[in-house]
């Protein structure tokens, strides 16, 4: 199978957009902790998010947080202008 890989940042106290998973991804925290509505997530933590996984990252208030993740799909935003948005978020597997 294709992933796409990319390192992704987010802001002490940030907030990502709700999305909902359509493959496979694979994440483990280099840098810092966020947290979602399952759990609190630290360096070192691998996570595996599967088809249907919806959930809202939010980084600790303490410092930004780096992770580096492996997607076979495009996250779909959960957001009522996720419809829109949606059409422009794909992946470049190489």
């Amino acid at each position: 199978e294709k992933f796409e890989v990319a390192l992704h940042r987010i802001c002490a106290g940030g907030k990502t957009p709700k999305h909902d998973h359509r493959g496979l991804e694979y994440t483990v925290v280099l840098k810092g902790s966020f947290s979602d509505e399952n759990s609190v997530y630290s360096e070192g933590d691998f996570i595996v998010r599967k088809p249907g996984d919806t959930h809202q990252p939010m980084g600790a208030q303490n410092g930004e947080c780096i992770c580096l993740s492996a997607q076979s799909a495009p996250i779909a935003l959960s957001s009522p202008l996720g419809f829109i948005m949606n059409r422009w978020l794909s992946i470049s597997p190489r």
